[in-house]
């Protein structure tokens, strides 16, 4: 069950970074303080 988990996660975080680097986010790339990568995604695709 934990190495399920882990393995969700990990995979979770690879698309997150992934769509990331395709949205052309970097840290600190006029993301608002406490922005996610995620947030930032959203707020790009939108």
């Amino acid at each position: 069950m934990t190495q399920d988990v882990l393995r969700w996660l990990r995979l979770l975080a690879g698309t997150v970074a992934i769509a990331a680097g395709i949205a052309g986010f970097a840290p600190g790339d006029t993301a608002p303080a406490g922005a996610t990568p995620t947030d930032v995604v959203l707020v790009q695709a939108g």
